[in-house]
């Protein structure tokens, strides 16, 4: 029945489509886990398989091996050294031409009306795209050892195509490759990849290639010179919407232009809502996407349905396909890895002229007397008439009190640069100061942190050396490039400094326009850690922006094992996660790993940065062999101890180093076992979620919290911790342009746990400093009556009397109608610290010789503890 043997072809489809891109994300992931791998690897397996379908022959009898070879070398290439995984793959490729003909033997029949096809591989992608994990994986390979009957046609009565229609369908076809390439950073630049935006995109595309496909590209099919003509013209037509495409991504760079697309009454009105629509509405990527690609993507498909041309059921059709699938692999190949790089400025005008030749292709096969001139008028007036387009100016439009652009240096030149997934871009924000002004954005997302969180990064960066046997001479960063963590690293003994992120223009674009970077340097560039040469004594793994699945390719089982295979004997490795961007169950699948990779137990803390988020450190350490020693230098100890100090976190020698150890054995996720189980794992799925957007609100704070309650029982500092973030409340401060410290809210219970663990550690230096940071911020917000039982215990009790504890308390019983006893802790705190400010203050409005309410109290110190 052609009902049941079109389900079941669709259901081989699916099945195949994510075996072929599990093959391809682990070939990706072994060859070292960049963009250009990934690429590569996937244009491989898409050659192979298309070779397969382009030429019927024998050995499609060896199907079930073939395909079980395939299945197999998914779970095999994460594991294989980058040279063994290069021969390994050219060894599949026998095995992918193979399942390619035997593909094509079952496909003969459906004809390129058959929504088969289509269907199982769109939706194949789809479930790709969120992981599968081994299980389903699995249970997938199982379905394509046994394909479909297919309906043969024997080779003798398959017509040969005419050499016409070969060049013509392999022109279009490459230009498809290369359009694909350019216009993904155009529609990619307003949202944050994650995922789920990325599976929305792929909706809005596939229908409008499905309408180019079958309604303008079907009507012309069948017909002699009216498919050429047509097909010409239509790819003339992309063309041109390509261009437009460009113009308009540069349009709505500006918030003026912008607001109005997403935001306009006949809009607002058909959706039947009142506001602007956001990335946390379903339709907002489909409606830009639409809108910036719809036009090219239906006028291409359908050119390229008018070139494929032939009858429903031509035997044909499956060599056509091949041709078309060898053809746009090579058009992204060439574009991603030799165009790109080296003319990146100069890729829409390179595509576009590409699009206009496949249009004079195609025009040749109406007949060349008369087709060759007009052939060539219409590529040259097209190029004259409205000339090619420009890399779009991408300033991102963003929504609050300042404006953005794209920066530029003395000479001129934008900070941009074109990538086969996004453009690369510093943008610059018009602040009074240059502190944050300006910022590392990959497509939309933010990789820098901003200036209040920049010590931060800084701590995150010196902790781990605390573990460190030897000076971290030889030091390896992998992710974001951060230059405070370059000059912290070369402080604390790092003659070298290598730098690995995806893609090294990054490094490059912050390192020549952001002011951080100004008499910095770093010693080499790679895009991967597998790529870096030698080995090294520290590396320290950090990537922001882990929604987008390319950014998360560090924290694959691969990239941690090749990362991993870097470090010398008794050397380091850390990797430092945000807790406001993971999700429960990450911890413990990236330290289960790094255990695995180096030989030893990875250790996880949570390292404090005053009442703001904290982070957590994952630190594992080589065991040098020789020496069989894991005793850390004590006067590398020495120094971090005081860079730490220094930058916010004072620790006592022994014992904070324990109180900040974290308990992984809890950390599960509620969704999946292992994230990084694979092939396929589902770590794109789950870290979708944290992908940011505008008025988030305090999301990413109860989302910090739900990952840091796992990692500590209740009563660690951890706990602690967790339960301040999750008493963060959305209010008026946190849509104001004031301090991070303005916007913090606390909470009577956490400062009862950290009273406790004050009176249980009474030499906690890091506790001193929490105490001072929580306590003082209470009295700020005027919360008088929590602050003094926080304050009492410590001074009277613990004798902790730091300068601001002393003011802190003093405050409190000031407000109580108590200004001799504040007065003196006034004076206890200018004692040690003669120029303190807040003591000058408190003691000037003891005495009545200050209003109290004429000025402020100043903040607290916060990440910057002296």
């Amino acid at each position: 029945m052609p009902f049941v043997r079109t389900f079941r072809f669709a259901g081989y489809s699916f099945a195949l489509t994510i075996v072929l891109a599990g093959l391809a994300d682990a070939a990706g992931s072994a060859l070292g886990g960049s963009q250009a791998d990934v690429l590569l690897a996937s244009c491989i397996v898409a050659l192979g398989f298309g070779v397969g379908m382009a030429r019927p022959g024998l050995f499609a009898s060896l199907h079930l091996a073939s395909a079980a070879t395939l299945g197999l070398a998914a779970w095999i290439l994460p594991t294989t050294p980058r040279l063994a995984a290069a021969c390994l793959m050219l060894g599949l490729i026998m095995p992918l031409v193979i399942v390619g003909r035997r593909f094509g033997q079952a496909l003969t029949g459906l004809g390129p009306s058959g929504a088969a096809l289509p269907i199982g591989f769109f939706f194949g992608l789809i479930a790709a795209g969120f992981g599968t994990g081994p299980w389903l994986y699995a249970l997938m390979i199982f379905g394509i050892l046994w394909p479909p009957p297919a309906a043969v046609i024997q080779d003798e009565k398959i017509q040969v195509t005419p050499i016409t229609d070969r060049v013509a369908l392999v022109a279009i076809s490459i230009a498809a490759g290369m359009l694909w390439i350019a216009m993904r950073p155009m529609t990619t630049v307003f949202d944050s990849e994650s995922v789920l935006q990325d599976t929305r995109r792929a909706v809005a595309i596939g229908a409008a290639f499905a309408l180019g496909w079958w309604t303008l590209g079907a009507s012309i099919a069948d017909g002699k010179k009216v498919r050429w003509v047509g097909g010409s013209l239509l790819a003339c037509a992309a063309a041109i919407g390509f261009r437009r495409t460009a113009l308009t991504t540069d349009r709505l760079a500006t918030p003026s232009e912008f607001a109005p697309l997403v935001g306009s009454d006949k809009l607002l009105n058909l959706l039947d809502r009142n506001d602007r629509l956001t990335e946390i509405d379903d339709l907002y990527v489909p409606w830009l996407t639409l809108v910036l690609a719809a036009f090219p993507v239906i006028a291409l498909s359908a050119a390229l349905r008018a070139s494929a041309g032939i009858d429903n059921k031509d035997g044909r059709w499956p060599i056509q396909l091949g041709l078309l699938l060898i053809s746009a692999s090579i058009g992204v190949m060439v574009s991603s890895l030799a165009l790109l790089p080296q003319f990146a400025d100069s890729f829409p005008a390179i595509t576009f002229a590409t699009l206009l030749i496949a249009a004079g292709t195609l025009a040749l096969g109406a007949g060349r007397m008369i087709s060759g001139p007009i052939c060539a008028a219409i590529v040259i007036g097209l190029w004259f008439a409205i000339g090619p387009p420009n890399t779009p100016g991408t300033g991102r439009p963003f929504y609050d009190l300042y404006n953005y652009k794209v920066a530029r240096n003395n000479d001129g030149v934008n900070a941009q640069h074109t990538t086969s997934s996004a453009y690369v871009r510093v943008i610059e924000r018009d602040t009074p100061s240059l502190d944050g002004s300006y910022q590392l954005y990959d497509g939309r997302n933010q990789l820098t942190p901003n200036a209040d969180e920049s010590l931060g990064w800084e701590v995150d960066a010196l902790f781990p050396l605390l573990f460190a046997q030897n000076d971290p001479k030889r030091s390896l960063l992998v992710g974001v490039p951060h230059a405070g963590t370059v000059a912290a690293l070369r402080e604390a003994g790092a003659n070298e400094v290598h730098l690995a992120v995806d893609p090294p223009e990054l490094a490059s674009l912050a390192w020549g326009f952001t002011p951080e970077w100004t008499g910095m340097r770093f010693d080499s560039l790679t895009s991967t850690a597998s790529r870096a040469k030698g080995q090294f004594d520290f590396i320290l793994l950090r990537e922001s922006g882990l929604w987008d699945p390319q950014r998360a390719r560090t924290l694959r089982s691969a990239a941690l094992r090749q990362t991993a295979a870097k470090i010398k004997p008794g050397g380091l490795i850390a990797v430092v996660l945000d807790p406001r961007r993971a999700v429960p169950g990450l911890t413990r699948s990236v330290a289960d790993r790094l255990s695995s990779a180096v030989g030893n137990p990875a250790k996880v803390y949570v390292v404090p940065h005053s009442f703001f988020t904290p982070s957590i450190v994952i630190v594992a350490q080589r065991t040098n062999k020789e020496t069989q020693d894991t005793v850390s230098d004590n006067a590398l100890r020495l120094r971090v101890h005081a860079q730490l100090r220094d930058r916010g976190l004072p620790l006592s020698p022994i014992s904070d180093i324990d109180l900040l150890r974290a308990d992984i054995e809890h950390d599960e996720s509620e969704l999946f076992a292992d994230l990084l189980a694979g092939p396929l794992p589902p770590i794109a799925l789950a870290l979708s979620a944290t992908a940011p957007f505008r008025a988030e609100e305090v999301r990413p704070s109860k989302r910090a919290s739900s990952v840091l309650g796992r990692l500590g029982q209740k009563g660690s500092l951890t706990w602690a911790l967790g339960l301040h973030e999750g008493c963060q409340v959305y209010s008026l401060k946190d849509t104001q342009v004031v301090p991070r410290e303005e916007k913090i809210d606390l909470n009577k219970n956490v400062l009862d746990d950290l009273l406790a663990l004050c009176r249980q550690y009474p030499e906690s230096q890091i506790l001193r400093f929490l105490a001072e940071s929580f306590g003082y911020s209470a009295v700020r917000k005027r919360e008088v009556e929590w602050a003094h039982d926080f304050l009492a215990p410590l001074v009277e009790d613990l004798n902790w009397q730091t300068p601001w504890i002393l003011v802190a308390y003093g405050e409190t019983l000031y407000e109580m109608l108590e200004p001799e006893k504040a007065e003196r802790l006034a004076d206890k705190a200018l004692a040690q610290r003669p120029e303190f400010e807040p003591a000058a203050r408190l003691r000037a409005v003891a005495r009545g010789e200050q209003n109290p309410f004429l000025e402020s109290r100043p903040q607290h110190e916060g990440c910057n503890h002296r």
